[in-house]
């Protein structure tokens, strides 16, 4: 058995060139995963205008201040938890700003 071919490095410590095909495959898969978030993103916003709306409605035709109140807080705690899931963290940073605020007022 003859041995004449011995690597002298594995397959994964080579260095592996990268030409213009690589490139370009890293490029468009950046392209994709930015139009993935500006989706979630997108979907996060609709999601927010419904709220919007559907408080706009229902908010006038409610005679007391406790139910509006409480329908806020769920709602806050839909769009964070929502807010995470899709990779949009803006509703997570408010709300922990503004009871940041409240806690140093007292």
């Amino acid at each position: 058995m003859s041995t004449d071919f011995i690597p002298d490095k594995t397959f994964d410590q080579a260095q592996v060139i990268p030409d213009h095909k690589d490139a370009k495959i890293e490029a468009l898969e950046e392209d994709l995963q930015k139009a993935k978030d500006a989706l979630k993103e997108e979907r996060f916003c609709w999601v927010l205008i419904l709220f919007v709306l559907f408080d706009a409605f229902f908010f006038s035709f409610m005679g007391n201040w406790a139910g509006p109140l409480a329908i806020t807080v769920l709602e806050l705690l839909v769009l964070i938890v929502m807010g995470r899931n899709l990779g949009v963290n803006e509703p997570k940073i408010l709300v922990m700003k503004f009871l940041d605020g409240r806690n140093k007022k007292h």
